[in-house]
């Protein structure tokens, strides 16, 4: 009971983050705000487990959009376009 008071998950919604490199997929799942959030959260993650991340490397994120005037369906793109530049696709 009080690990739910202690986390914001009940703030947060449920994403799902597809990060393709080089041929491979990855799939992680994480609480946040937003999509943009959330794929940042997923790229520590995929760093952290020892993977790379380089120019070119793609990221699907699906989840619930809160963006005005938004026609995604829920689903984002980015796309790697430097050694730490991430932009919607």
């Amino acid at each position: 009971m009080f690990d739910f008071l202690t986390k914001d998950y009940g703030l947060k919604d449920q994403y799902t983050v597809l990060v393709g490199e080089n041929g491979k997929a990855y799939l992680y799942a994480s609480f946040a705000f937003s999509h943009e959030e959330a794929m940042w959260r997923a790229v520590v993650q995929h760093l952290d487990e020892g993977f790379s991340s380089s120019i070119g490397t793609r990221y699907l994120v699906d989840g619930p959009c809160h963006e005005p005037a938004c026609d995604c369906d829920g689903i984002h793109q980015y796309v790697q376009v430097g050694d730490s530049e991430i932009v919607r696709a």
